[in-house]
Formats: structure tokens, sequence, C-alpha cells
């Protein structure tokens, strides 16, 4: 049941679905949208987490499916702008790609995810979510270092 588990979370995206109570989303084609990225290791070796991961982030990888994993390390941080409908393009430790993309959806922002694999394959084809501003959302992806490659995302408007 455990590497069910593991094996589900590997491949799920889960988001918040709470509404913001901060200022809505700009409107407009040329808004744009701030992201604030976590690129995490998680291995089942050692326990706890790095001092750099922010406690709202920490509190939702401890939760299932994230807490079958027992430690989690910070790779890389990175704040970047988009414009609505620009795809951002993350290049991850492992030479993949992730692609993000946004647009504004009432108060929230709906965003698009992909993730493509060094070798030309679509890892996570297409997730979409709507999440809302100042909120966390978690894209738990691929195997990388003995370990799994996790990416946390938080959104703010700009």
């Amino acid at each position: 049941m455990k590497y069910l588990l593991l094996a589900v979370g590997a491949f799920c995206l889960v988001a918040t679905h709470a509404f913001a109570d901060q200022a809505p989303i700009p409107k407009g084609p040329k808004g744009k949208v701030k992201l604030e990225m976590f690129v995490l290791h998680a291995t089942t070796q050692g326990a706890g987490f790095d001092k750099k991961i922010p406690a709202e982030l920490q509190r939702r990888l401890k939760r299932p499916p994230y807490s079958a994993h027992t430690r989690y390390t910070l790779l890389t941080r990175r704040n970047a702008q988009v414009a609505y409908g620009t795809p951002l393009l993350v290049n991850l430790p492992d030479r993949s790609v992730l692609r993000l993309s946004a647009r504004p959806a009432g108060k929230r922002c709906h965003v698009k995810a992909e993730i493509k694999l060094k070798t030309g394959k679509k890892f996570l084809p297409n997730l979409q979510t709507r999440v809302g501003v100042n909120k966390l959302f978690v894209i738990s992806g691929h195997k990388h270092n003995k370990g799994t490659l996790v990416v946390g995302v938080r959104l703010t408007a700009k």
C-alpha cells in the first residue's frame, strides 16, 4: 500500500482550492504573474527538511502522498514573472524542462504545467489547476538521483 501511495503521489498534482483573501489576479492580456519556485529532492533515506524550505511548503509535504518521503532538500529557488499566455521554461537539475503558463480565472489563476524529459518524452503532459494568490501548489515529478524531484510553486500577482 505504501508503494502504491508513493507511485500515485509521484504522478499527481496537488493544488489548493481555497479562495484567496489577497488582492485579485490582475485582469487583461498585459497582466503578469510572479512565480516563486522551489525545486526539491525527496528521498526515503534520512529524515527532515532543509531549513531553507518555507514552513507552508513543509506542512504540505508532511501530508500524503508526499509524506511517503522522509527527507527533503532544497536544490534551487527561483523567482520569475510570466505574462498571461506566455510559457515559462524552467530547467530542472536532471536537464528536464518544466513548462508553466498562467491565465486569469476570477480571483484565482489557471495554471498549466508540463515536464518534458531530456529524452524528449513528456513526463507530465498538460496538468492543469487553479490556484489563488499567495497559495502554493506542488508538482511531484520523476526519479532523480535515488529520489524524486518535487517542485513547489507560489503564485503572486504583479
